[in-house]
């Protein structure tokens, strides 16, 4: 099974006008670009890639830039979400990449690794990496990464330059440019995962070829905090964090060793349940139970996991039976068994 990515590519047309050389483009239109050139790329290298919308105007389910964390949780299955941007400042002279992390810590190794090589590319200033919590300071403050963060997916926002600086407005508005921010993107990302270019391809997703993800149980993808190519690679990420696992692409245990046999992870720290709803029940968008986003008929049965005492998270089947998202509802609007 091929390590998966989803791409989002932050915007619409139009959005985010470059005032400081005239509005010549936008920042909905820069990212659109550097993501065409993106998704192939990352197919190149043996990643099966997802993106928010199919067209630059256009989030499905999502009117515009409405119901952000939505998008977050479009990764849900995946093993990165990747949401491209460029940044704007009241003072002109700012010029470097920014790389936003999940307050779990998630990528945050990938997301300097992504800054140092953005910096590199469009010879800008230092590049700065963050994270930070929402203000209740229970989940991320950034509605796409906190929607990637409810599914299990950790999410980096890649703010690739500051387009209210002239000099990198203008450099970043070429196509040429934009295509070497997608390779150099598609590089470092594939470096980090320890995959290589494949010779002759065809920007189609490859056959499957074996993946080491690196978790506390295989039942447990939340947990995961690495996918790789390369077992070495895996190894060395699991060594460097007590209590997890190698698993192959089967879901077997490969690392570590014990005594010679392979150890069977069979623990793990989620447990997984079936919702019956007793009534309609609606599905809101986060724990703060103020945006619903679906609903569950009366009987309808769905998996899920605790999300506090009094509220659990969600699969549920979207309208168009093509899927399913998660949500939240309230605990006591069914059985759980």
């Amino acid at each position: 099974m091929a390590i998966k990515i989803m791409v989002d590519c932050g915007h619409m047309s139009g959005y985010n006008k470059y005032t400081v050389i005239g509005g010549k483009t936008a920042e909905g239109d820069v990212v659109w670009s550097i993501g065409q050139y993106l998704i192939p790329l990352l197919r190149d290298y043996g990643f099966t890639v997802g993106s928010t919308k199919t067209s630059i105007n256009g989030y499905p389910g999502a009117p515009g830039d409405d119901n952000i964390t939505a998008r977050g949780r479009m990764a849900a299955g995946y093993d990165l979400f990747l949401s491209l941007h460029t940044n704007a400042c009241s003072t002109e002279s700012v010029n470097r990449p920014v790389v936003i992390y999940p307050v779990s810590g998630k990528c945050k190794d990938l997301a300097a690794k992504i800054g140092a090589k953005l910096q590199s590319v469009g010879g800008w200033q230092n590049y700065q990496i963050f994270s930070k919590y929402n203000s209740a300071g229970n989940a991320d403050y950034y509605g796409v990464i906190r929607g990637a963060a409810q599914v299990g997916v950790p999410g980096l926002i890649v703010e690739h330059t500051f387009h209210t600086n002239a000099a990198s407005a203008r450099w970043i508005s070429s196509s040429d440019n934009q295509r070497r921010l997608a390779e150099a993107l598609a590089e470092v990302i594939a470096g980090y995962y320890g995959l290589g270019r494949s010779s002759g391809s065809t920007g189609e997703n490859p056959d499957d070829t074996e993946i080491y993800r690196v978790r506390k149980a295989w039942s447990d993808p939340a947990s995961q905090i690495g996918a790789y190519r390369s077992l070495q690679a895996a190894k060395s990420v699991c060594d460097a964090h007590g209590g997890y696992y190698v698993f192959d692409k089967d879901g077997k245990a490969v690392y570590p060793e014990e005594d010679g046999e392979t150890v069977t992870a069979t623990h793990s720290s989620i447990t997984r349940y079936t919702f019956r709803a007793g009534s309609a029940v609606p599905v809101y968008c986060d724990t703060a139970m103020a945006s619903k986003i679906g609903s569950l008929n009366a009987g309808e049965e769905v998996s899920c996991i605790e999300a506090g005492a009094s509220l659990l998270l969600v699969w549920y089947a979207l309208d168009s039976g093509n899927g399913y998202k998660a949500g939240y509802v309230r605990r006591s609007a069914g059985t759980v068994y």
